[in-house]
């Protein structure tokens, strides 16, 4: 009896260090999502601008397996009403429309962020993720709503349309919804100089979504599939920019990498009709 005792005491006991174990890892899971959420909202560090520009300088190999992700809609057959100013005060216009819960906008924010810190610097940033139920839940990202970008070369007009939790926050003016609609109102919508638009994201955000924004910015300086998706789409942009602002910065635009993507978008959309 004594040794059968013995027996059931340790089941018991093991049992018990299991169930706190399994009970601890349950809370610390849960206490470290709490702790993500309450930095929604909150403006990102000064330390995450700083890894912004030191990616930014990164371009890569050019891509061989380059496939554009843009559509042409000035003055197109497809598009032969839609009319947008290029400049706005002698700087390119690039607007993007969002929305905070958006999981593919969460995604894309990270290469057009790296691809507007070549031109100019943000501030005033904010934590923000998608939301918990829709697909690729809690992507971490920032939020453009209520962030200044300042830039000798773009200027940046953003509209982030609805909230975390599909409320209404800010207006989309008509000249930019009208071609918006003719893309089914699908978010990101990326329109770059009057001339070319990036509908939807070539990020994926299922390699960061559940993560925290500290594990994004070790993916961005690490060699990590999420970093060269982003590095690809960022430069994408940043030679559609180059192709309409007169290659400027040169320090930027004459980059091998972009100089090469510039030229091929030159002869896909315009042939050799000189952009801008």
């Amino acid at each position: 009896m004594p040794r059968r005792q013995s027996r059931k005491k340790f089941y018991l006991t093991g049992f018990l260090i299991i169930a706190i174990v399994i009970g601890a890892y349950i809370y610390s899971g849960y206490a470290s999502e709490q702790g993500l959420l309450e930095e929604i909202g909150k403006p990102i560090p000064s330390s995450y601008y700083s890894v912004f520009s030191s990616v930014s300088g990164y371009y890569g190999l050019p891509n061989t397996s380059y496939s554009s992700i843009f559509y042409r809609i000035n003055g197109t057959q497809f598009f032969p009403n839609q009319t947008f100013p290029l400049t706005v005060h002698h700087k390119l216009l690039i607007v993007y429309v969002g929305a905070e819960w958006c999981p593919f906008c969460a995604a894309e924010r990270w290469a057009l962020v790296i691809a507007l810190s070549r031109f100019g610097e943000f501030s005033n940033l904010h934590y923000m993720m998608s939301s918990p139920n829709d697909v690729f839940p809690n992507t971490p990202t920032v939020t453009f709503y209520n962030s200044t970008y300042t830039s000798n070369y773009i200027c940046f007009q953003y509209y982030e349309y609805q909230n975390r939790s599909h409320d209404a926050l800010m207006s989309v003016p008509q000249n930019y919804s009208s071609v918006w609609k003719d893309f089914h109102s699908s978010i990101p919508f990326i329109i770059i100089g009057g001339e070319l638009v990036q509908n939807g994201s070539s990020v994926n955000p299922g390699l960061i979504n559940g993560q925290s924004w500290s594990y994004v910015l070790s993916q961005l300086q690490g060699n990590t599939q999420f970093r060269q998706q982003v590095i690809d789409s960022a430069n994408e942009i940043t030679a559609a920019a180059c192709s309409m602002d007169g290659g400027q910065p040169s320090s930027v635009c004459n980059e091998s990498t972009i100089k090469y993507l510039s030229q091929l978008l030159q002869l896909e959309y315009f042939g050799d009709q000189v952009i801008g």
